[in-house]
């Protein structure tokens, strides 16, 4: 379901449940004897609080990975369990290497969704990241500087270094994963 719920109408449902005097996260924070904090007004909670509305968005990733466990073999997990592993020694020396292109496709495809944050922040904070430029992330940047002040060419320059950002990542990401990412075909990593 938060995969088909757009990023903009989420985020209002979010603000209103973050809502400082009557959300529903502040009364149920407030109930338990803590303090409520101004969730999207405080420039020390409003990180915070876009972890959090992200968190909504995972539903994505588990499927990846329901599917990935899905295709591990019952009859690996089973010989293992004759042989006397317990359920750690299954998870380090079956699961995890069998899972392992799962997580790249993941960490890859998760590390450029970071990189993009975009909606969010600008539906809380605006162009200007209120509170305090807290919530002005690099998207928001290139869009403010674009959009708001018209210097195409200063935001075409930014979107080119995020271009770059993510494509060194994204290479330091496929580089180590010879190290660590197995292939059935011949038994060793990528």
């Amino acid at each position: 379901m938060p995969s088909v719920v757009p990023p903009i109408a989420g985020t209002i449902v979010f603000i209103v449940m973050f809502e400082p005097q009557a959300g529903l996260v502040n009364t149920l924070i407030r109930q338990v004897g803590l303090p409520a904090p101004a969730w999207f007004s405080d420039p020390a909670w409003s990180k915070p609080g876009l972890i959090i509305m992200s968190l909504w968005g995972i539903g994505a990733t588990t499927l990846i990975f329901l599917a990935g466990l899905q295709d591990i073999p019952k009859s690996l997990l089973e010989s293992a369990s004759i042989d006397g592993a317990g359920p750690w020694q299954k998870l380090w020396n079956i699961i995890l290497p069998l899972l392992s292109p799962v997580i790249l496709f993941n960490l890859v495809m998760n590390i450029i969704g970071a990189f993009q944050v975009f909606s969010q922040p600008l539906v809380i904070g605006g162009t200007t990241g209120a509170p305090l430029e807290s919530m002005l992330m690099y998207m928001v940047h290139i869009y403010r500087n674009a959009f708001r002040y018209f210097k195409m060419g200063y935001a075409s320059a930014l979107s080119v270094v995020l271009f770059a950002a993510v494509m060194l990542v994204t290479f330091v990401i496929f580089r180590s994963a010879r190290l660590w990412v197995f292939r059935e075909d011949d038994g060793s990593g990528t």
